[in-house]
């Protein structure tokens, strides 16, 4: 069963952080498991995305992308790089929120 595409929410108050809900890509069997082992209630977002410094759409979304698929291998408080082409992204993961902290252009 091929996976289904994870969805990603603007937060109306805070236009630096955005939502991605994993249930989408998971069976509801599954999401009712995830829930219960985190301990989080039903439709409660998984991942929250701070930014704070400006990136494209195109970029956060490969960003949000690549935290999903290693999120169980992020522990908590865990700095993370995400390379980007050219660019490599640095963040901090902090319980459920991902905060992406700066950009290094030059890499040597």
């Amino acid at each position: 069963m091929p996976l289904k595409r994870n969805r990603v929410v603007e937060n109306p108050n805070r236009k630096d952080m955005r939502v991605v809900d994993m249930s989408f890509s998971v069976s509801k069997e599954n999401q009712a498991l995830l829930r219960k082992i985190r301990g989080m209630e039903a439709g409660e977002p998984l991942i929250e995305f701070k930014y704070e410094v400006d990136l494209v759409e195109k970029q956060k979304k490969q960003i949000e992308q690549a935290v999903v698929q290693r999120i169980s291998q992020i522990a908590d408080g865990e700095s993370i790089a995400i390379y980007l082409g050219e660019k490599l992204v640095v963040g901090t993961r902090k319980g459920v929120t991902v905060i992406i902290e700066r950009i290094v252009k030059t890499i040597i």
